[in-house]
């Protein structure tokens, strides 16, 4: 082995040795956000309405209980993978005010170190999304942000849709519903299934806009493993997906939630 050939192998060398150091730090997960406890939610408690479609019903029931806590206002912390290629590793924290604004601010990590940020937003019925500094606004960024905000808060909070003005829900079947909510001055509507055996919701599905000057396209998210967490019922795992993509991009593991938190300073600009 001549002279160059020995430099080539030790730059391939250090080369794979550098890039297998940067998967490694893609495989360390984000430490876990730990929130400020709330107030006590459960204070003050009203009754599920009985004209609920069934499988709703059943399911709210499960996660707060039949005389749910009125929820204003969610903090969810959350440790997450999303897909650009290689799956990257982040943790986010979602603010909520129920069924109006949402914002989730995103850390993308490597070897627990956040390396960029970003961040979802609808506040006052405009949206935002902001990569790494990549803002992205108009009015399919509004629809699209409005929908990642009813998936959570719709299937997580029962008070998101009861007794909500133009908030509907509509019974399908024994184990399909479809919700109704406003979005800017449409109305826009969501399927979603529930587990025969649990109970639990399964998926929430809906048209969304994925690309500014697109049409919509069907997008899925997916709830598994539902489990206790204090007094209420929280998914182990969020999955998100494009249909025509077939395989989620998203994954997150909610670690945990703080209700009825004074949010004024995370929302000042709100009407």
């Amino acid at each position: 082995m001549n002279r160059n050939q020995k430099i080539g192998l030790g730059v391939l060398g250090g080369v794979a040795g550098i890039v297998g150091v940067g998967v490694a730090g893609l495989q360390v997960r984000p430490p876990a956000v730990k929130l400020p406890a709330g107030p006590d939610w459960q204070a003050s408690a009203e009754e599920l309405p009985e004209s609920l479609p069934a499988p709703v019903f059943r399911h709210l029931q499960q996660v707060m209980g039949r005389r749910h806590p009125y929820i204003r206002t969610a903090v969810l912390g959350a440790q997450a993978r999303f897909r650009m290629g290689l799956w990257l590793p982040m943790r986010f924290v979602a603010y909520h005010v129920i069924g109006q604004h949402f914002i989730r601010d995103m850390d993308v990590t490597w070897f627990g170190y956040t390396v960029f940020s970003g961040e979802d937003r609808y506040v006052n019925g405009q949206g935002l999304m902001n990569i790494g500094g990549q803002i992205s606004h108009g009015p399919e960024i509004d629809q699209g942000e409005a929908m990642a905000m009813w998936a959570e808060a719709a299937l997580l909070f029962p008070s998101a849709t009861i007794n909500r003005p133009g908030v509907r829900w509509e019974a399908v079947n024994n184990t399909t519903a479809h919700l109704y909510f406003p979005v800017g001055s449409d109305e826009e509507m969501a399927t979603v299934t529930f587990d025969p055996q649990t109970g639990f919701a399964q998926r929430f599905s809906c048209l969304r806009y994925k690309e500014v000057g697109q049409e919509k396209e069907p997008w899925h998210v997916l709830f598994k493993g539902w489990h206790k967490h204090e007094a209420m019922m929280l998914p182990s795992q969020i999955e998100v997906l494009w249909e025509r993509e077939g395989s989620p991009w998203f994954k997150a593991e909610i670690t945990d939630v703080s209700l009825n938190v004074d949010l004024s300073a995370k929302f000042p600009a709100t009407s």
